[in-house]
C-alpha cells in the first residue's frame, strides 16, 4: 500500500472508486437512481479536469503494487467556518476497507494542511454511514448535524466530525 498526491493518471482509478464507494457504500443510505446517471467516463473526465490544474485542492490516492487506485481523499480550505480545512471526500473500495488506506489518506491530508499552517480539521459524512466509527476512533467530535433535501422525495442527514487540532491524525 502506498499513499501519494494523485496525478492525472489516476483519474479512471478514483473516477471508479468514486462510482463504486456512491453506489455500493451508499446504498440504503441514499436512493438508487441517485448515482445512477454517474458514469466512469464523465467523472474520469471530471478528475482530469481538476488534476490539470495548476492549484488544486490537495488530492491523495490510495495505491497498491501496481499503482491501482484503492481510495482517495480529497480537502479544501474553509473560509467561513469555525474550522481552517475540510477533508471534503474519503472514499475506499469495499474490498479495500479497514485496512488503513482511510486512516492513512486522512493523515495525508491532516499533514498536507499542517504543513501550510492551518490547525483544525472537519468533514461532513451521512448519518448513517459505517466509516463514522473511524472518525470516532480518530478521535474526531461532532459538532453538526444538518438535513437537506435530496430530491422531491428524500431528505438526507448529515453529520459534522471536526478536530481542532489535525495534528492527532499524522
Amino acid at each position: 500500500m502506498g499513499i501519494r498526491p494523485a496525478t492525472i493518471e489516476d483519474g479512471a482509478g478514483i473516477a471508479k472508486v468514486q462510482i463504486d464507494s456512491y453506489r455500493i457504500g451508499y446504498h440504503g443510505l441514499v436512493p438508487d437512481n441517485f448515482y445512477a446517471h454517474m458514469t466512469v467516463e464523465e467523472q474520469t473526465q471530471d478528475w482530469i479536469d481538476l488534476l490539470s490544474k495548476e492549484d488544486h485542492d490537495p488530492l491523495y490516492v490510495a495505491v497498491d503494487n501496481e499503482s491501482r487506485v484503492l481510495g482517495y481523499a480529497v480537502g479544501r480550505l474553509l473560509t467561513d467556518e469555525k474550522f481552517d480545512c475540510e477533508l471534503s471526500a474519503l472514499h475506499v473500495l469495499k474490498d479495500h476497507q479497514r485496512q488503513g488506506h482511510g486512516t492513512a489518506l486522512m493523515s495525508a491530508i491532516a499533514k498536507y494542511y499542517t504543513d501550510a499552517g492551518h490547525a483544525s480539521l472537519m468533514l461532513w459524512t451521512i448519518k448513517g454511514n459505517s466509516a463514522r466509527a473511524m472518525y470516532e476512533k480518530l478521535g474526531g467530535e461532532l459538532v453538526g448535524e444538518k438535513t437537506y433535501p435530496l430530491d422531491e422525495d428524500t431528505e438526507l442527514t448529515e453529520v459534522a466530525y471536526g478536530w481542532a487540532d489535525m495534528r492527532i491524525l499524522i
